[in-house]
């Protein structure tokens, strides 16, 4: 049967009820005819943009698309993109697969075989890996065509959104909130920290202070018997002058006056003498931890040292040295811990070379203008300290002295006080004798000038 021309024209959704006959019907028909192929230029423009447009929100939203219909498998250029691979591979299963990750490829799998089995839609997160290696985080979605009868081609649809950024963005955020909880817990652990810090460096120093008083007194302790004697034996000087004045009184005032201020002068040197070892042990005894730091004469600082251990070296018969030391030179510094330091080591200096043949004991000073430093040296006789000993004088409790004649605090504490003063105390492992080097400030540093 002949399919009338109105029919042909209805499936091309065009309208005329007759087959034209005249010139003019004719020339309407063509009319009619221009009219629907402007329409449908204008749609398929209209298709392309909007075409376009989808494609544009597929690459902005990172969006890829996929579909199948009358066994014809289509990829957006999106989805390309996303897969990283040439548009000139054939969308397929296998290709889809191929680009995922190979520990969700047999997952994925499984749910597209649900697909169709069972026309459960599904949404699942896949890793696509790239040819060029680079992992992306998406989410897939896939469903069928709820119009599916049985027998009919299968129709699905799906889509895949490149979630990378939304995954490294939550792990960013994830890395920021731990970084903030680990800031305040490190905020609350330095805090901690601080208040524990603050507390032990209060018992250390408590701790130091009970060590030096009983290094000071164990120095106290081994003067003592030297100070003894050189307080004594002026003691009896004065006592037999003073009998001697008593008795040239007696016998004739006038006659013997001038011996007696003589004997007088005698006696007030003495008491001078007593004087200034007692007020030397007064100084010492006091501590000097809470001083001030000031510009002081060494000169002066060693001399007053001297005197509280000059009488155990002459016992000992050590001959003691002191290089000509300039007025002049200062050292900044709290006078009384430098004394000390000064009495620990000419003590073990004397207890080192008590024994030996050769008993000396040399002091020399060597001031370095250009560093502002002045070195105070301290050697003896001895033949220096064992080099497997070296490394260890310096720490707490270490002694090599018989028990009961060391404490081991001695140049412990007085490496902690010269650091305090900064300066330094080291042993001269060049020389061929014990040498211990002070090295003290002679200005104040620039932070206290400041």
């Amino acid at each position: 049967m002949e399919t009338s021309l109105a029919q042909q024209l209805q499936r091309l959704g065009l309208s005329y009820q007759n087959k034209p006959e005249s010139l003019k019907e004719w020339q309407n028909f063509i009319d009619l005819i221009n009219q629907s192929y402007k329409k449908l230029q204008d749609a398929l423009h209209d298709l392309a943009f909007k075409t376009q447009i989808l494609q544009h929100v597929e690459s902005v939203t990172q969006v890829g698309t996929m579909s199948r219909r009358d066994n014809t498998i289509e990829w957006s250029d999106e989805l390309y993109s996303i897969f990283g691979i040439d548009k000139s591979v054939p969308p397929s299963r296998a290709a889809f697969l191929g680009a995922l990750h190979p520990d969700d490829r047999d997952r994925i799998n499984r749910c597209f075989e649900e697909l169709v089995a069972k026309r459960a839609k599904f949404e699942e997160e896949i890793r696509v890996l790239t040819p060029t290696g680079l992992e992306k985080h998406c989410t897939m979605m896939c469903e069928l065509d709820t119009k599916l009868v049985p027998g009919a081609h299968i129709i699905f649809r799906g889509i895949v959104l490149d979630i990378s950024q939304r995954k490294q963005a939550e792990a960013d955020r994830i890395e920021r909130d731990i970084a903030e909880k680990l800031s305040i817990e490190m905020l609350d652990l330095n805090k901690a920290l601080d208040k524990e810090v603050q507390e032990r460096t209060h018992e250390l120093n408590q701790t130091q202070a009970l060590l030096m008083n009983a290094a000071k007194m164990a120095a106290l302790g081994e003067m003592a018997g030297g100070v003894a004697h050189e307080i004594n034996n002026p003691l009896m000087a004065i006592q037999l002058l003073v009998e001697q004045i008593k008795g040239l009184i007696r016998s004739d005032p006038t006659k013997w006056q001038d011996k007696v201020l003589r004997q007088a002068d005698v006696i007030l040197r003495s008491v001078k003498h007593i004087a200034s070892i007692v007020d030397g042990l007064r100084t010492f005894s006091h501590g000097g931890s809470n001083d001030k730091f000031e510009k002081y004469p060494l000169r002066v600082l060693i001399e007053n040292t001297l005197k509280l251990c000059q009488a155990k070296l002459n016992h000992n018969e050590i001959r003691l040295e002191v290089a000509e030391i300039n007025e002049s030179t200062h050292v900044y510094c709290r006078p009384t811990q430098i004394t000390q330091i000064l009495l620990n080591l000419i003590a073990n200096a004397s207890d080192a070379v008590t024994e030996l043949p050769e008993r000396w004991i040399k002091i020399s000073v060597k001031e370095k203008e250009k560093d502002k430093l002045v070195e105070i040296r301290v050697t003896d006789s001895g033949k220096g300290i064992p080099e497997h000993l070296r490394d260890k004088i310096f720490e707490p409790l270490f002694t090599t002295k018989e028990i009961g004649k060391g404490t081991g605090l001695g140049l412990s504490i007085s490496k902690g006080i010269i650091a305090a003063h900064q300066g330094s105390l080291e042993l001269n492992t060049e020389s061929p004798h014990t040498e211990f080097i002070i090295r003290l400030l002679t200005e104040a540093p620039q932070k206290e000038n400041a």
